[in-house]
């Protein structure tokens, strides 16, 4: 087609040729220029309200962390970490069986610590001890280990008489003892502040009653360490 035919097919036809040109170019503007303008405008708006948002929520959450009693927090922490460690803390076992033998009147023979059975999610390590006492005494004692602040649980036992018809008994008695590692992440920063409840906090008041530090002293038991089972 030369240029004197193209002139005479634009004369004909540029009351349409015109329009569809300029409707083309509107679509390209649109598409190139226009649509990632807007695009990226109602993105930034989103991100904008988003932002907004996380801001006031972590202006209320930091307005609840200032109002908290943080001397209570610490002495709460406190009675928890007592009652339930994030470690095995032999000794204060030790001491805690300790008592409660002298408070029965049995004597403490031997103690072993092993690997306790954590097949249900909860970690523990087991004590094994050989004892002597009163017979009479015996389940009030193991009443008061499975009462006791620290969350110990009666694994088994074995009794035997020293004579046919004595008061006195002899028993391997082995309880798990269960402690709670602290957790590795604080969790999200958006999330809510975890609150104490009306029934956690009777639960601390009554452990704060309950727990009481023993001091450290010398205590004369045979403890034997390193098995992984204490019933072989």
């Amino acid at each position: 087609m030369n240029k004197e035919a193209l002139q005479e097919f634009y004369q004909k036809n540029k009351i349409i040729i015109f329009p569809v040109l300029v409707a083309i170019s509107s679509l390209i503007l649109i598409v190139l220029i226009i649509y990632p303008q807007i695009s990226g405008l109602i993105n930034t708006n989103s991100t904008l309200l988003q932002v907004k948002q996380k801001s006031g929520f972590l202006e209320v959450k930091a307005q609840e962390l200032q109002s908290l009693d943080e001397v209570q927090l610490q002495k709460d922490l406190g009675v928890a970490l007592n009652a339930l460690p994030s470690n095995q803390d032999y000794l204060e076992v030790i001491n805690i069986i300790q008592g409660l033998l002298n408070q029965n009147a049995f004597s403490l023979q031997t103690l072993q610590f092993g690997q306790g059975d954590n097949t249900a999610g909860k970690p523990s390590f087991i004590v094994k001890m050989e004892i002597s006492g009163p017979k009479s005494a015996l389940n009030q004692l193991l009443t008061s280990m499975e009462s006791t602040y620290r969350p110990m649980r009666l694994a088994s036992i074995e009794t035997n008489s020293p004579k046919q018809g004595s008061s006195t008994i002899n028993a391997t008695v082995a309880v798990n003892v269960f402690y709670s590692p602290l957790p590795t992440t604080l969790g999200s920063v958006e999330a809510p502040l975890p609150i104490l409840s009306d029934r956690d906090q009777e639960l601390v008041t009554t452990l704060a009653k309950s727990v009481s530090l023993v001091a450290v002293g010398n205590v004369s038991v045979s403890v034997l360490r390193g098995k992984t089972d204490p019933f072989e």
